[in-house]
């Protein structure tokens, strides 16, 4: 099985659902300069802000060449392609080599600008024949696909239950994206006397230090880190910070924070204006920010122990889904 990532592998730990279906060979895009240990790499580093929409779509055209190249040179009938603008290029410049093969399309998130293209992503998926896999079934919703496959972006190697214990650090793990969602929350947080801990990288990264300078707030910036540090990242933190933008992909989206927290029993903070928001708070597994200091206050040994319920009994409804998810994507396969 041949898989077609759009960044660094160490960005895509939802490789490993489909590691259970055989064995995997990965094409990546090493943007961010940071290793990887793809077996297929396209070494070109590129800026995540995308500002220059020429230099962008060039370095996708030259990523597809090189995915090309490697379609030419390899057996594999079994292909997956991650990321909505990958597949639009790919789909245009190795339309040949992708027709004779079985393709899963894992959509993952979408961008604020897919409702302009998404009726040449439906067509180019009706040439292909695509499978879909979706990691939100909002994301379902707004394709209206039928057939469309739901893969929870899950991944349980190495998370533990946190015990109960006092709410003192709230962490935000994971790639930063949002710039003023996360001086709402983090502020809010430290008005509330808790320390707050930004592990990762991204777009919003450098705005967030250059805001957090000038103020007093307790805050430690610790930079990147690899998937295998996660679960002590996880293990670590009181509150899992799960505040996210609610544009047109915000408000779909599933994020891995919504699932770490799951795993670990910690608890969340949600925008309870977006998909996983309404979802943690129906479930009982997060709180919106509105409800940050009452959650605080309500915080016990009772609380937690049924807090734990509602995390395990979600969860055991997600693995499930995902064994579904399986079934189906390998008879898409055979």
């Amino acid at each position: 099985m041949l898989l077609i990532l759009s960044g660094n592998l160490s960005k895509a730990p939802y490789v490993s659902f489909y590691e259970d279906l055989g064995s995997i060979r990965v094409i990546a895009w090493n943007r961010t300069g940071h290793n990887s240990k793809a077996e297929f790499v396209f070494e070109y580093p590129f800026s995540e802000n995308f500002s220059n929409v020429w230099a962008t779509l060039y370095t996708y055209f030259k990523y597809s060449l090189f995915v090309r190249n490697i379609l030419r040179e390899t057996n594999e009938q079994r292909i997956v392609i991650f990321n909505v603008a990958n597949f639009l290029f790919l789909s245009l410049f190795c339309h040949r080599e992708l027709k004779k093969r079985r393709v899963v399309f894992d959509l993952r998130d979408f961008s604020t600008a897919f409702r302009y293209y998404k009726f040449l992503v439906k067509i180019l998926c009706k040439s292909l024949k695509t499978l879909n896999v979706y990691s939100s079934p909002a994301f379902v919703r707004e394709m209206n696909d039928r057939n469309g496959v739901l893969v929870h972006n899950i991944q349980g190697v190495g998370f533990i239950q946190n015990d109960f214990r006092p709410l003192r650090i709230m962490s935000t793990i994971g790639s930063i994206r949002d710039v003023n969602e996360n001086i709402e929350v983090i502020s809010m947080a430290a008005e509330l006397g808790f320390m707050n801990r930004i592990h990762g990288d991204g777009p919003a990264l450098i705005k967030l230090q250059e805001h957090f300078k000038q103020n007093t707030i307790d805050i430690e910036f610790t930079g990147f880190f690899e998937e295998r540090q996660k679960p002590e990242l996880v293990h670590n933190a009181d509150i899992i910070n799960n505040y996210n933008k609610s544009d047109f992909n915000g408000s779909k989206l599933l994020s891995n924070r919504f699932y770490i927290s799951i795993m670990s029993a910690t608890p969340q903070v949600v925008n309870k204006n977006t998909y996983q928001g309404r979802l943690a708070i129906h479930y009982g597994v997060g709180f919106g920010i509105d409800n940050f200091k009452r959650f605080r206050e309500n915080w016990s040994l009772e609380f937690w122990n049924e807090y734990k319920i509602n995390c395990e009994s979600l969860l055991k409804e997600i693995l499930y889904q995902n064994e579904k998810a399986k079934i189906v994507i390998n008879e898409h396969f055979n």
